[in-house]
Formats: C-alpha cells, structure tokens, sequence
C-alpha cells in the first residue's frame, strides 16, 4: 500500500482552458481568470486586460472550475473568489462586488448565499 500514497493526488477541476484563435491555440491558466460572463452562446473569459471567447455554456465550465476557487453569483457569471476586493449590499437581498481591477459585477439574490458561504470559508 506504500506505493498508493506515493502517488499524487489527480485533481478533477481544470487547470488549463484551451481557447481556439485564428492563429493558434491559447492554454489559459484557470488561476488567471478574474471573471467569467455569459456573451450569447459564448462565454467571455476575463483574464487582466486579455478577453478570450470560448463556445461552451456557463454550468459546463462551472463544473470544471475549482469550487473553492470560483464561484457563480448570477445566472452569467462566474467569479474568481480571489479577486474579489469589496462586497456591497444592494436592495432586495441582491449584492454588488467590486474586483481588484476595479470591475463591478452584480450578485443575484439565488446566487448571494452562496457566495457568502464561500468567501467566509
């Protein structure tokens, strides 16, 4: 049985998201995301300043992301809890964030608890 804690451990959540461009393939890393959001049958990966397109729907991607490490606060988009520097409540239990980058994104009401489960962690 030694030789089955010699092996490392797989992690099941993506590291890397492949994004076809007209030129090549880009590997984006999956902690270089700042935030995901819904564009049409696209979703926009917001990466610092680059913006990469993806055809994939947003509960795919969400069950490929890390739990611990992005979480969905509208029915849109997808948050990377690290770069979330403020939360703001609103009216009607709805919240706003706002990124390091200084991005506001608006928390739905379905989606506030969660969040809040997640960032208290």
């Amino acid at each position: 049985m030694k030789l089955l804690d010699d092996v490392p451990e797989r992690s099941e959540y993506a590291k890397r998201i492949p994004v076809k461009t007209a030129q090549c393939t880009v590997l984006v890393l999956t902690e270089d995301i700042d935030w995901v959001g819904g564009a049409g049958n696209y979703l926009e990966l917001h990466c610092g300043k680059e913006v990469y397109l993806i055809r994939e729907r947003i509960h795919q991607l969400e069950q490929k992301l890390n739990p611990k490490q992005f979480v969905r606060i509208h029915r849109s988009v997808i948050v990377n809890i690290d770069r979330i520097k403020t939360l703001h409540p609103l009216f009607n239990s709805d919240y706003m964030i706002i990124l390091q980058n200084g991005v506001k994104l608006n928390v739905s009401r379905t989606y506030h608890e969660k969040l809040l489960a997640v960032i208290s962690k």
